[in-house]
């Protein structure tokens, strides 16, 4: 169970619509009032007082703490950078020490100006296992900060990963959007740290949940181990998929579409590392490409987002009788499918894609054109979640 309490320096009514506004506070209100993964809880306190925090700490309990600090505009450069979190009737200088201690918050993530060595000192002392901090002093960048939530609490909420996959994700989104060339090597924009024992990672196949127990299979030597196993294959033909990215021209470079590929395939991976066999049907023709006696089987599942697609597999006939073990070996083979995902870059010689807009199409804003290589399945589930 994951539960997320967001604090945030904004009052209730300080704006009317918070899908017009793109700062951090309002992009939390917005995705707060969506549908949310099985197992995640959340809870919002703006403009709170430091007692009701102690109190939503107690009744609440939640695993993850986010602290929104307000936001200044310069009008001559039009940019914004974080300020200090404070609670109404409290000084800024927070310490958070003594209100979390014991308290089972798992993650702190302080999206605000705060001493760094605060941060580092919660999470050394085990207060809480993780912190996300920035490190920066002054001028942390508002629509820096604002991607990175935006990207760190839809993953959150919609397959509820762990804090660090979510926080890797997150940096390989603002990378890809904020990366910029310095003449012939690229610069990357300053990032929130993240303060633990374990390496944040991006998820992977080693993230998939367990099997379990399958009644008259031997599991005592993993699964690999099941006769018939070894002939399981996922019949998935590859397919160019024309993909329209938000932004301009210049996320056609490498760099930049190396962080988004890392993105997607991991988008990929949390969609498929939980799937849900929903029902199969024999396959008429076998392919001939599958071991001899071998099967197929028509699967229809739904993803960890809720997507329905259509997956083909092929094994023995003994195995694919177990809907637990046909369910496991879809999961395995897509998510190992899933990290096949590569962008093309256009050949050489022929020009950049021209951006476009129309109000159809992501509200207005610009897209360019891109092209990806993947598996016609995730052609399905990636044009699922783009509608």
């Amino acid at each position: 169970m994951a539960k997320i309490l967001a604090c945030i320096c904004q009052p209730d009514d300080a704006i009317a619509d918070a899908s017009t506004v793109f700062d951090s506070s309002s992009i939390v209100r917005s995705l707060f009032s969506k549908p949310l993964a099985e197992g995640v809880e959340v809870k919002l306190l703006a403009n709170a007082e430091l007692d009701d925090l102690r109190k939503a700490l107690d009744d609440f309990k939640p695993t993850l703490l986010y602290m929104a600090g307000p936001v200044a505009y310069n009008q001559s450069t039009k940019c914004g950078s974080l300020q200090a979190f404070k609670f109404k009737g409290q000084a800024a200088d927070l310490d958070l020490g003594d209100v979390l201690k014991d308290k089972g918050v798992d993650t702190l993530y302080m999206d605000c100006k705060w001493d760094f060595e605060k941060a580092q000192a919660l999470q050394r002392t085990s207060i809480v296992n993780n912190v996300i901090a920035w490190e920066m002093a002054d001028d942390i960048p508002a629509k820096v900060s604002t991607q990175f939530v935006h990207s760190f609490f839809t993953a959150f909420l919609t397959y509820a990963p762990s804090p660090s996959e979510a926080f890797v994700f997150s940096s390989h989104i603002v990378q890809s959007y904020f990366t910029c060339k310095d003449g012939e090597s690229y610069v990357v924009p300053e990032l929130p740290q993240f303060l633990s024992e374990q390496e944040p990672c991006l998820p992977d196949n080693s993230s998939i949940p367990p099997i379990g127990e399958v009644p008259g299979v031997d599991l005592s030597a993993g699964v690999a181990n099941v006769p018939g196993w070894s002939d399981i294959r996922l019949l998935a033909p590859r397919a160019e998929l024309r993909l329209l990215l938000c932004g301009g021209s210049d996320l056609i470079e490498s760099a930049k579409l190396s962080y988004m590929g890392e993105a997607m395939r991991a988008l990929l991976v949390m969609e498929m590392r939980s799937v849900k066999l929903l029902t199969t049907t024999p396959s008429v023709k076998v392919p001939a490409n599958l071991p001899d006696g071998c099967s197929a089987l028509r699967c229809e599942v739904k993803t960890g987002s809720g997507r329905s697609a259509t997956i083909i597999l092929g094994g023995q006939p003994e195995m694919l009788k177990d809907n637990t073990l046909v369910q496991y070996a879809l999961r395995m083979t897509l998510v190992s499918d899933s990290l096949s995902l590569q962008f093309r870059l256009p050949p050489p010689g022929v020009d950049i894609a021209v951006p476009r807009s129309s109000p159809v199409i992501a509200g207005g804003a610009q897209v360019v054109d891109t092209v990806c290589l993947t598996s016609v399945w995730a052609v399905q589930v990636l044009r699922s979640l783009s509608q």
